[in-house]
């Protein structure tokens, strides 16, 4: 399959594309290096390390690490076996735009439930009680 840029994803093809020629190994590596730099997950591992031995804290990590990217290799190369690309940007752009959607009906419901989007008016009572 060839790969095509999509307008998203062009700062990450281009890290990727600029350290191609040293594999896809060391790609993957500074493309999820700069992905996840700061997440809850290694913010996760500094508080654990605090806490419990580093070395089986760093071991432990690394499992997780390495089984859950297995995960999600095996699952990528099945999605893009059985779906052609156009198919999948649609999709991924389909629910992009459903989560977006989604996300700003929640805050308008939790705003409109906290009457942030109500006004009196401007008529609010003088200091002796009277309007």
């Amino acid at each position: 399959m060839g790969s095509t840029l999509l307008p998203l994803a062009t700062g990450l093809d281009a890290i990727v594309e600029r350290y191609a020629h040293f594999g896809p190994l060391l790609a993957a590596f500074l493309a999820n290096l700069l992905a996840t730099f700061g997440d809850k997950g290694q913010l996760v591992v500094i508080t654990l390390a605090t806490k419990y031995d580093a070395k089986k804290v760093f071991l432990g990590s690394m499992a997780a690490f390495v089984g859950w990217s297995a995960l999600e290799v095996a699952f990528g190369q099945y999605i893009t076996a059985v779906l052609p690309a156009d198919v999948m940007a649609g999709v991924t752009g389909t629910l992009f735009l459903v989560f977006g959607v989604w996300t700003a009906y929640q805050v308008v419901r939790k705003a409109r439930a906290q009457r942030l989007f109500t006004t009196d008016g401007g008529q609010r009572p003088r200091a002796g009680g009277r309007s």
